[in-house]
């Protein structure tokens, strides 16, 4: 099969500018420090799907698309957090007849560079209907290959443009693979390379039933897995399609979450891990991931969860995160362990804005942080994609040993962790071991707080006696 990364054609610089000639690109904003959400753009619907990606520079790049011009545009938030830059023009579909698809993917390229997937409607033009594809060498500028990425023969092309859910992943050896989700019965495909005379391969079956579908490649083996919400039966289905293998179903993956594109990543050391719900009922059903091939998944929620995902985080750890969806929303997140084995206190979020849509998120910032994106709609109307950036939590235990004394332990997704506890006035630095002992007075509750730079704060009420 074809690939045309080494030796693609680009549109020029100038007819790209050209395209955005009517858009206004804004300066850098202040972005908010962990515990603040930052607006990274207004959002022309519920369903608009973002791709996030880190690019060689340290930068959180965000894709997404405008309906008003038929656009696909990047915006960045800077390595530190601080500053929200662009948006910059990657792509517009200029036809008055045109479509983009809200759904678009990012994955980071060999060399510290960026590739975007994306599809849209123009008419009489090369890009029409299918994958189109986009790469960058810093997230600002953007080369767009003048044909599809995926089958453009005649008769056919898959009609990705109003696909259900777009995505990608580079495999170890450099090589694209874009996915996409049904836009009619069996439609829903995914294409190796990015040469148009290559067919693309077909999955799921002859019903529109493929939601929201994955890709992603083991950093370790090389193996690639697919993963995709099945709506006829009612299942988070994953599959390995190099090397190729039958279909398998997530453990207890009954409750498909369609308006979510699948979680899924990889970690240094290797494994593919999934995100998904757990149950029978999307709107009950509990957050788990599950490393594919393994025995039992990780169950992170009670009931109640919605939009799982997982992302690659630093040396061999995992960032998990999800909402509960009860009276309110609240989002959540949590890192793993460094064998991905076993997850620390999760982190919980009130949202930017009354009602959360998505959530998308990268591992990988400074400190081994969390950025997340997340959707949010207000009750006025308005909608955008927001950025926080989130701080491992801390597992804070307390035993009472009487006489007053309490001992605390500090963890980090069940490693012993060295911290600051402060209890009734007092406050003492734990021992490599991570505990401590302080005193209180007997009878009474009071609260406990440990504290370390780089890590989201935890406290507890505990009564002493």
């Amino acid at each position: 099969m074809g690939d045309t990364v080494g030796s693609m054609a680009s549109v020029s610089r100038v007819a790209v500018l050209c395209a955005f000639a009517t858009l206004a690109l804004a300066g850098p904003a202040v972005a908010g420090p962990p515990g603040r959400w930052t607006k990274v753009h207004d959002a022309d619907a519920n369903t608009t799907e973002v791709g996030v990606a880190r690019s060689g520079s340290g930068l959180l790049n965000v894709l997404w698309t405008r309906d008003a011009d038929n656009a696909v545009l990047n915006t960045q938030v800077s390595a530190n957090g601080s500053n929200v830059i662009g948006p910059h023009a990657v792509f517009a579909y200029t036809d008055s007849s045109g479509a983009v698809n809200s759904s678009v993917g990012l994955v980071p390229a060999p060399g510290g560079g960026l590739r975007a997937f994306f599809a849209g409607l123009y008419p009489n033009h090369p890009l029409d209907v299918g994958m189109a594809t986009a790469t960058s060498s810093d997230g600002v500028s953007w080369f767009v290959q003048p044909t599809l990425a995926s089958d453009g023969r005649t008769g056919t092309r898959s009609p990705v443009y109003v696909a259900s859910g777009i995505s990608g992943t580079i495999t170890n050896n450099g090589v694209p693979i874009s996915i996409w989700g049904d836009s009619s019965p069996g439609a829903a495909g995914y294409h190796v390379g990015t040469s148009s005379t290559d067919p693309d391969v077909h999955f799921g079956g002859p019903s529109a039933t493929v939601g929201s579908p994955n890709v992603a490649t083991d950093s370790a083996s090389g193996q690639v897995v697919i993963g995709w919400n099945d709506l006829d039966s009612e299942r988070t289905l994953v599959q390995s399609i190099a090397p190729a293998a039958a279909r398998t179903n997530t453990p207890g993956g009954q409750a498909p979450d369609a308006l979510e594109r699948v979680g899924m990543a990889t970690r240094d050391g290797g494994g593919i891990f999934i995100a998904y719900l757990r149950g029978t009922n999307p709107f009950t059903s509990r957050m788990a991931v599950w490393r594919f091939g393994a025995g039992n998944p990780m169950v992170l929620s009670p009931k109640n969860a919605r939009f799982p995902g997982v992302a690659r985080g630093r040396d061999g750890r995992l960032w998990a995160y999800w909402v509960i969806q009860k009276a309110n929303y609240r989002i959540f997140a949590a890192r793993s362990n460094q064998a991905a084995t076993q997850f620390g206190a999760p982190v919980k979020l009130k949202p930017p804005a009354n009602t959360v849509n998505s959530v998308e998120g990268e591992g990988t910032a400074s400190g081994g942080a969390l950025d997340l994106v997340a959707l949010a709609q207000k009750n006025n109307g308005d909608i955008a994609n927001y950025h926080q950036r989130i701080r491992p939590g801390i597992t804070l235990l307390a035993k009472r040993l009487g006489n007053g004394q309490v001992r605390f332990r500090t963890r980090d997704a069940g490693d012993p962790l060295a911290t600051t506890v402060t209890f009734t006035g007092k406050t003492k630095q734990t021992g490599p071991d991570g505990e401590v002992v302080l005193a209180g007075e007997p009878g009474k509750k009071s609260k406990a707080t440990a504290t370390k730079n780089g890590y989201h704060p935890a406290s507890r009420r505990v009564k002493v006696k």
